[in-house]
């Protein structure tokens, strides 16, 4: 399964790195990266990466420190603010997207208001 899983990562435009001499390069990006981690499903993996922390390589090396890299969030910031304004000015523009925990609840509470009357409805957030 994870073999099918790194295929599919870099099909997707993902790289794995696995030679330091990359290191150089990837202190010099403006977007940092992540580190990805597998969850298993019945018959596949589902990909998750943590965007929020710091991502640090391993050098190997003894008495070496290893660096440490940006965090993708903080470069996505200017573009969450240009989408969550198009989104507040023109909520249609995004078609039923959601930023959040408060976003999802309001979608719901709507969708419940519309089929009010229509019995045994069950909603299941997982």
């Amino acid at each position: 399964l994870a073999d099918n899983a790194i295929i599919s990562l870099k099909e997707e435009n993902y790289v794995e790195f696995d030679d330091l001499h990359h290191v150089s390069k990837l202190q010099k990006r403006k977007i940092g990266f992540s580190r990805v981690r597998f969850l298993p499903k019945k018959d596949k993996m589902r990909i998750v990466a943590n965007t929020k922390v710091q991502c640090m390589i391993r050098t190997g090396k003894e008495g070496q420190r290893s660096p440490f890299f940006k965090r993708v969030n903080p470069s996505l910031q200017k573009l969450h603010a240009i989408l969550r304004k198009i989104k507040n000015e023109n909520p249609q523009a995004l078609g039923s997207s959601v930023f959040g925990y408060d976003d999802v609840y309001k979608k719901l509470y709507q969708f419940r208001q519309e089929i009010k009357g229509v019995p045994s409805v069950y909603i299941v957030i997982a």
